[in-house]
């Protein structure tokens, strides 16, 4: 089976995107986005150059897979000014050969970031899937962006231990746990992360998440980290990588295993 993670900007790079989406599909049995919009009638197609439709041009690019979106705000672009019937957070889809046996949405910290109002709530999408007779759990999660700098704080340090006590009440061992966790590898947040299950950036030795876009929009920080994966122990791994492109301000987490 294979897995993909990608912080998708909001279709920002919308045509590069949706080409390297639409091969990248033809494998791949499960997506976890962030950064992701979803509109209803009357928002423009285009705002401060996120695409509002996102979620709906993603179910249509990808007709095999069923969609599940999780609002973290509403009425904001990345501008933060638009008054408009818009949301944005994670979405995840899923092979329609799959079945769902569970969806939810886990409310980390029901509280804005005044920093970034687009962010609004941190929430965590949850999915128990069956393949052949083997269920597995994954959680889709995007963490907060600032402060800039991807260290700790208390509010990062409380959102780990949430997930994980998230990670402890899905049933059996094999579970994955995915996203963009402004974070950096040698923090106290994902160390508490790395006791729930194998942290695969770190063990297969990945140099950075991030790209020239990201480096270009923020001058004198050169972020190398952001995204991590972790696995439990019933999840067999055959590869993962992080491929360098330019289709987001983030690398895709690529990962291919057995149950």
């Amino acid at each position: 089976m294979k897995l993909v993670s990608f912080n998708i900007w909001g279709g920002t790079i919308y045509g590069p995107l949706m080409d390297y989406l639409r091969v990248l599909s033809e494998g791949t049995d499960i997506f976890c986005f962030q950064e992701v919009f979803s509109g209803l009638p009357g928002v423009p197609e285009v705002s401060a150059n996120g695409r509002m439709f996102l979620f709906q041009e993603l179910a249509e690019l990808l007709p095999e897979f069923s969609g599940f979106f999780d609002p973290r705000s509403s009425g904001y672009d990345f501008s933060n000014t638009i008054k408009l019937p818009v949301s944005h957070g994670l979405a995840i889809f899923t092979r329609k050969n799959l079945s769902v046996i569970n969806y939810r949405s886990e409310i980390i910290e029901a509280k804005e970031s005044l920093a970034d109002l687009v962010e609004g709530w941190t929430k965590a999408q949850v999915i128990t899937l069956e393949n052949k007779n083997h269920k597995f759990s994954i959680i889709n999660f995007h963490g907060v962006a600032q402060p800039g700098d991807k260290q700790d704080t208390p509010q990062r340090i409380m959102h780990a231990q949430k997930l994980g006590l998230i990670w402890d009440s899905l049933p059996g061992a094999k579970k994955i746990l995915c996203g963009d966790f402004n974070m950096y590898p040698n923090t106290e947040s994902i160390k508490i992360l790395e006791s729930l299950g194998k942290n695969l950036i770190t063990e297969f030795g990945i140099k950075n998440t991030r790209n020239e876009i990201s480096w270009k929009n923020n001058p004198g920080s050169r972020q190398t980290f952001a995204d991590f994966t972790f696995v439990s122990s019933g999840i067999k791994i055959k590869n993962f990588e992080v491929p360098y492109n330019e289709v987001s301000d983030h690398l895709p987490m690529i990962l291919e295993f057995e149950l």
